[in-house]
């Protein structure tokens, strides 16, 4: 059975329509880094923070 999302070989199908694994990373490691510099994630990032989040 084959994976609808997957493009290539361990690849998923992105929105930026890349087959290449390390390109994919670097193109996206590139749209996410500025959110995070204006907006950093904080916390101890320990069992009580991960709880918040998913209860």
């Amino acid at each position: 059975m084959s994976d609808p999302y997957e493009i290539a070989l361990g690849v998923l199908n992105s929105k930026y329509g890349m087959s290449h694994p390390v390109k994919i990373a670097v193109v996206e490691r590139a749209a996410v880094l500025p959110g995070t510099m204006q907006q950093p994630i904080t916390g101890n990032f320990d069992f009580e923070h991960f709880k918040r989040f998913t209860n």
